[in-house]
């Protein structure tokens, strides 16, 4: 039974820190897991939206060349204006099937991601208006705290393993001391013999059989002292400590590029916010301005130009909107990876 044995306790708190290594290491893939399907599900998110923009300006297009086409033969209006909205309605058209090809790559890399058969329908519930809301409500104020970065962590856990590995080695300097013991026990058959009078003064000897126990024991304590062993101990203290300079070193440059990091992130979330609440001011005028402008159209106030530069820019517009949301929710994404946030 060892009494004092340092290797062994430098042993268990290795094992406890690598125990703990494993855990930090799945926590960080369900970090990094989350920061993926989120960004995929947003990305899902504003394709789906930019095809719907795409369809109503689609629409809106098409409506214009009916209109067209209808004063064109009534007279009403030029040939030029007629092929002019033709040619801005097939103009729109590549946007649109790019846009559906995104979506189908897109459904693809999220099945990838869940590891569902490619058979199995995912449907994405919600827009991204649903989040402007609370982006809008958002109070601005992000930590820069990065103490639960899980790449950070699990350099500090390494470092833990390389001091126990350390400990280990000059252990080996160390006498240890054990205490042994043992307990035996056996029996043999001993004779007893016995005279008996058969008579007239006669005698026989005659024997019987008895058993004989025995209990041998012995106890003491063994110590173990390291006497030589040459430069080998010195040589792997040596490396152990090289090896914990090194990654402090690595720390420090990883806590300054995280640091890094989450102040850009911040700083993309920050943007991200302004950029949205501009762009929703600017759908807002894009609209009333096209409004305007197929009013005017209509009323023979107008030109096809300003009506298709009108269109363009509400299109524009919208998608500029859709896009600020995006990248304000990817930021926040990013965020979360970075200070170790799971849900």
């Amino acid at each position: 039974m060892p009494l004092f044995v340092p290797s062994v306790y430098a042993s268990l708190k290795l094992n406890d820190a690598q125990i703990a290594e494993a855990v930090e290491s799945a926590r960080s893939s369900r970090v990094n897991m989350v920061n993926e399907v989120r960004k995929a599900y947003y990305n899902m998110l504003l394709l789906q939206e930019s095809l719907d923009v795409l369809r109503e300006s689609e629409k809106i297009m098409q409506e214009t060349v009916d209109n067209t086409r209808m004063m064109y033969e009534a007279e009403l209006g030029s040939e030029y204006d007629y092929i002019t909205a033709q040619s801005n309605l097939s103009a729109i058209m590549p946007n649109i099937i790019q846009t559906e090809g995104s979506i189908e790559v897109a459904d693809l890399y999220m099945h990838m991601l869940l590891s569902l058969p490619n058979d199995v329908e995912i449907t994405f519930v919600g827009d991204l208006d649903y989040y402007s809301e609370d982006i809008v409500n958002s109070t601005g104020y992000y930590s820069t705290d990065v103490s639960n970065n899980s790449d950070l962590k699990l350099l500090d856990i390494q470092e833990r393993m390389l001091e126990a590995q350390l400990k280990m080695t000059n252990a080996q300097r160390i006498p240890t001391v054990s205490a042994f013991g043992s307990l035996s026990l056996y029996g043999n058959d001993m004779p007893e013999i016995n005279f008996g009078d058969l008579g007239g003064g006669s005698q026989v000897a005659g024997s019987s059989k008895q058993f004989w126990w025995q209990y041998p024991a012995s106890v003491g304590v063994s110590i173990s002292i390291p006497i030589f062993s040459g430069n080998k101990i010195n040589n792997q203290a040596k490396q152990a400590k090289i090896a914990i300079d090194q990654l402090k070193m690595q720390r420090e440059y990883m806590e300054e590029s995280t640091g890094m990091q989450v102040r850009t992130a911040i700083s993309n979330l920050v943007t991200a916010r302004s950029k949205m609440k501009a762009n929703e001011t600017a759908m807002a005028q894009a609209r009333k301005a096209y409004d305007i402008m197929n009013a005017r159209y209509t009323g023979g106030a107008g030109t096809i130009l300003e009506l298709n530069s009108s269109q363009l820019q509400l299109t524009q517009a919208q998608l500029n909107y859709s896009q600020a949301i995006f990248d304000y929710l990817t930021a926040k994404a990013e965020y979360d990876r970075i200070v170790g946030k799971e849900k």
